[in-house]
């Protein structure tokens, strides 16, 4: 918890998935750094998953780094890109409205 600045949500939490790459320098053709795209495409079926298996999940990216491979004993090679707190919810929440597609979807402009 004190590693999330005091989050008392990660102190409630049951389970803590920490997000881990050691591919921290490859670039796609396009020049981005790869490792973000892919563990967000992971960690979104993980999460996906939870859900399915009806438990509660919150994607937390506000944590300090260093602290955090401290405690995990997080080997020097890796980076710590974004930790999933997995546990059963206290209420279930209701789903949020979506916007109408004419208002997330554009063609032949932007």
């Amino acid at each position: 918890m004190e590693a999330s600045f005091n989050q008392e949500m990660v102190g409630q939490a049951p389970a803590i998935i920490a997000v881990c790459t050691t591919n921290i320098d490859y670039r796609m053709p396009n020049g981005q750094l790869s490792y973000p795209v892919d563990l967000a495409f992971a960690a979104s079926f993980m999460v996906l998953q939870a859900v399915h298996e009806g438990l509660g999940t919150c994607c937390l990216a506000t944590f300090d780094e260093q602290e955090v491979r401290e405690l995990l004993s997080v080997p020097f090679s890796m980076r710590v890109v974004l930790l999933i707190l997995v546990g059963h919810t206290a209420e279930k929440p209701e789903p949020t409205p979506r916007k109408p597609l004419r208002q997330v979807v554009g063609r032949d402009h932007w």
